[in-house]
């Protein structure tokens, strides 16, 4: 769990510090907004190729989880050195994006190696991981806005880091099915033919939608607040009201 937490910390690097970051190479908001959609793209885009290589099945989930952890920091912590040029950036978060397509669903299959008799409650707070992971960004810039923004990118690498190599030490459970015989993927689409399957789905979806707005927009909006409004002094205003 906490594996997945650092982990997936790397998904919104970039938008934890984005004030700081725009500021300084004076950029438009659209900017992280290609950012933010490169990251998507790297993942929908890296869990296509795990489908349809059979990656996640020929070899073992946690070596691959940890590769993906070690490589993405890797990638991240390129971004210190940024100078704002679009291009640039969109590529290192669509390879961030990849990245990360061997940290969150890889994650999923290692909990149910490790504990499939509690799938359910393991699944849930491994989502749980996820949330927090992704609002990690936000929180360490909150702690270090006395510092240049490059200082949160290079902790959330450290600690992807860290997670590969707690992932890395604890191994692949044993709970996992044996691989019989070759893989036909076409049998994967008959799951649509379920209407569970489908609901199930378009729930996670519509979840997909809603959590990745969160985590983009939300924090910005707050922060501009915070920065246009003498948020402190406005505080002590209103306890003197209460009081």
């Amino acid at each position: 769990m906490i594996a997945q937490l650092l982990g997936t910390s790397l998904w919104f690097s970039i938008n934890g510090v984005w004030l700081s970051y725009a500021h300084t190479f004076e950029l438009a908001d659209s900017h992280l907004g290609y950012l933010t959609l490169a990251v998507q793209i790297g993942f929908i885009s890296g869990t296509l190729l795990m489908a349809l290589s059979g990656l996640a099945d020929r070899y073992k989930a946690s070596k691959i989880f940890a590769l993906a952890c070690f490589v993405g920091a890797g990638i991240n912590v390129l971004m210190v050195n940024s100078s704002g040029v679009l291009v640039h950036d969109v590529l290192l978060r669509f390879l961030t994006g990849l990245c990360l397509a061997g940290i969150y669903p890889l994650g999923m299959k290692l909990v149910i190696s490790w504990v499939p008799t509690y799938a359910g409650a393991a699944l849930s707070w491994l989502v749980g991981m996820l949330t927090i992971g992704t609002s990690l960004s936000h929180l360490l810039r909150g702690v270090t806005l006395g510092l240049s923004w490059q200082w949160p990118i290079v902790v959330i690498s450290v600690l992807a880091v860290i997670g590969g190599l707690l992932v890395l030490f604890l191994g692949t459970g044993t709970h996992l099915p044996a691989q019989s015989g070759r893989l036909h993927l076409g049998k994967g689409f008959l799951a649509l033919k379920q209407p569970n399957f489908r609901a199930v789905a378009g729930g996670y979806f519509g979840h997909c939608w809603e959590l990745y707005a969160f985590w983009m927009l939300v924090p910005l909006l707050v922060t501009r607040e915070i920065y246009r409004l003498d948020f402190f002094s406005s505080l002590d205003s209103y306890c003197v009201i209460f009081w």
